[in-house]
């Protein structure tokens, strides 16, 4: 930019008048002179003395330029049929609002008298009006929540797998445990550890959807469970993070620390974002059976129903149960709350003390025949994205989930 003409706040600039004058670098701007303005300046001064009103043109056709909706409008309500007496202004002779709106006013043009519409027929059956109604503001969690959930039910194909599993061992494990060694773990507590095993032994299904990777899945290094607690402003997923690497006692404390501080709007951010496993679980409310919706980025999310009892026949089986191995409470107690790899308890152990507790009662459905049993069965059923987990690979980890739980011996080893 060799040199400025016309500094910035000039004002209205007409059209061709110069602003700057540029060079290349190495010239000597120094005796840089402004060219001519002279032309631009008496252009400039016959358009200031020109009327300012501008002068109507007649419209060239009305078949080629036809009147504007508005225009239309203002000649319908005020009876206007000579239309070529209205000076028009508009480019190309057309007819515009505001030379009707002139018009209108000059010649003192009422409006038309608008005849009333013929009121319809009333309906036989009318709607009668609410009693009333309370208006309840909706909090910022549970836009964020109806948001998410909706792209995730309109974005994401979910697949939905169900499974019914036997909880009469778990029951009885934990009514064992809380008399005898007073250890208090929910069947929550039991689900969270059996999802983080099985997800262990199915990896293909700690994964999410990446649209930038080339086939879409994106492998989760580490099983962190998302476990869905309802709070008075909307549903949070705190997060039990490496929860195969813990054992029921842990599990139960940091779920029950995670709930407590959630109620209360007390979790970190950290505490409730990631995870790549959901569990959402309305048993203790009585649900059957329901469907949960997958939390994005995650693929599968877990719906955990209530137990109930079914009559089933008994499977015959030729293995007596082994006698009841002499550990005391601090070994159970240790076994429990260490990891898999250094628990202090053998797998055999395990087998007979979980054999032992898991005995059935004598007092429970002692009418019954002796083919017949009662079993306490618990429905549960897996929502997976079915762009990266298939119905195979979700059967699998149903089938593992499964396992874990009918036998909970292999969950404290």
């Amino acid at each position: 930019m060799g040199k400025i003409l016309t500094p910035a706040g000039s004002g209205k600039v007409p059209v061709g008048f110069p602003i700057a004058l540029t060079a290349e670098e190495g010239d000597d701007i120094s005796n840089l002179s402004a060219p001519d303005t002279s032309a631009v300046s008496s252009q400039k001064s016959s358009e200031s003395v020109a009327p300012s009103k501008p002068v109507p043109s007649k419209p060239t056709s009305t078949k080629q330029q036809p009147p504007s909706p508005a225009v239309s409008h203002l000649l319908s309500n005020y009876v206007i049929k000579d239309v070529a007496d209205i000076p028009a202004t508009g480019p190309r002779g057309r007819l515009l609002k505001g030379d009707v709106l002139a018009y209108i006013a000059t010649k003192n043009i009422p409006r038309a008298q608008q005849s009333a519409p013929t009121p319809k027929a009333a309906p036989k059956e009318t709607l009668q009006p609410s009693s009333g109604y309370t208006d309840i503001p909706t909090t910022s969690m549970r836009r964020i929540i109806a948001q998410r959930l909706g792209e995730s039910k309109s974005t994401v194909p979910h697949s939905y797998t169900s499974r019914d599993i036997s909880m009469g061992a778990v029951n009885k494990l934990r009514q064992t445990l809380k008399n005898e060694y007073d250890i208090k773990v929910s069947v929550n507590d039991f689900v969270i550890r059996a999802c983080a095993l099985a997800l262990r032994d199915v990896p293909e299904a700690n994964v999410r959807y990446n649209p930038k990777l080339d086939d879409g899945v994106e492998k989760v290094k580490d099983i962190d469970i998302s476990v869905a607690v309802a709070t008075p402003t909307g549903l949070i997923t705190p997060i039990v993070k490496n929860a195969d690497q813990k054992g029921l006692k842990i599990i139960s404390a940091e779920i029950k620390d995670l709930a407590a501080r959630a109620k209360i709007n007390k979790l970190k951010p950290n505490e409730y974002q990631g995870g790549s496993f959901s569990i959402s679980n309305l048993g203790m409310l009585g649900i059957k059976h329901f469907t949960a919706i997958i939390n994005p980025p995650q693929a599968c999310i877990l719906a955990v129903s209530a137990g109930h009892d079914v009559l089933t026949p008994v499977s015959p089986s030729n293995n007596p149960l082994d006698e009841l191995m002499g550990l005391g409470q601090p070994e159970v107690i240790s076994a429990l709350s260490q990891p898999p790899t250094t628990s202090t308890i053998t797998p055999s152990q395990s087998a007979d003390i979980l054999d032992e507790l898991m005995a059935p009662s004598p007092k429970k459905g002692a009418n019954l025949p002796s083919s017949i049993q009662i079993q306490n069965i618990m429905t549960v059923t897996l929502s997976s994205d079915e762009r990266v987990v298939d119905g195979q690979i979700a059967a699998q980890l149903l089938n593992r989930v499964e396992h874990y739980l009918s036998s909970p011996q292999n969950m404290i080893l």
